[in-house]
């Protein structure tokens, strides 16, 4: 998988969270923002773990890595390598 189809299928997945057919933020806002919520980030990080077949570490499963687009690419990127 390619860095942007990454990035692409995780807007999607947020996109769909927050039930909104457009969502492409600057990479380093707050998702809170948008509407992201801890509910929300939950299913998001299980959402993101079927999507790419990956498992987030506890260690990782703190709000500051899920909470701009930029983390969770860099995040999710780091996992498919």
């Amino acid at each position: 998988m390619q860095k942007d189809d990454c990035s692409r299928a995780i807007i999607e997945l947020i996109a769909s969270l927050l039930n909104t057919p457009y969502f492409n933020p600057p990479a380093d806002q707050d998702l809170r923002s948008c509407g992201m919520d801890s509910i929300k980030t939950i299913v998001l990080i299980v959402r993101l773990e079927e999507r790419f077949g990956i498992v987030f570490d506890d260690a990782e499963l703190w709000y500051k890595h899920f909470a701009t687009l930029r983390k969770i690419n860099q995040l999710v990127w780091s996992k498919l390598r």
